[in-house]
């Protein structure tokens, strides 16, 4: 093994704290997140519209989430943009896959998941949520009512 090659393997996986986050230079940068946010949907880009915003409202309303405690950020962004923020208590992911936030775990659907000191929820997409009624329903009976709302 050459000098490179052992380069190569260390900046394709960086260990941050323990955690294990996929590494990729470039790309854009997050500009940044209000103080007052504690919890974060994470939308896959084609459900990052004024439609499914509109549904996510509706679902932190329901959790009693004041509109400027949640953000709704698409999974352009990796966890690596936004880990910076202590402030952020929830992360939600709506669809969005771990990989897809170069986070090397496994999530469990429909399961609060402590990572990284936040608490993680991972669920179907948008799309589907607004279909299957049985998804629907163990997602907030099962996982955001109970945390929420106790």
């Amino acid at each position: 093994m050459t000098g490179n090659d052992l380069n190569d393997s260390l900046e394709s996986v960086l260990i941050v704290d323990n955690q294990i986050f996929k590494y990729e230079e470039g790309g854009q940068v997050f500009q940044g997140l209000p103080d007052v946010v504690r919890t974060v949907f994470f939308v896959k880009d084609e459900e990052n519209t004024p439609e499914h915003a509109a549904m996510l409202h509706s679902i932190a309303k329901a959790c009693n989430l004041q509109e400027s405690a949640y953000a709704i950020i698409s999974c352009r962004f990796g966890w690596k943009d936004l880990r910076g923020f202590e402030n952020i208590r929830e992360v939600i992911l709506m669809g969005v896959g771990e990989r897809e936030l170069d986070v090397m775990i496994d999530i469990p659907l429909h399961y609060v998941y402590g990572f990284d000191g936040r608490n993680w929820i991972r669920t179907v997409d948008i799309a589907t949520l607004k279909l299957n009624t049985e998804a629907k329903s163990v997602f907030w009976k099962d996982v955001l009512k109970p945390y929420f709302l106790g």
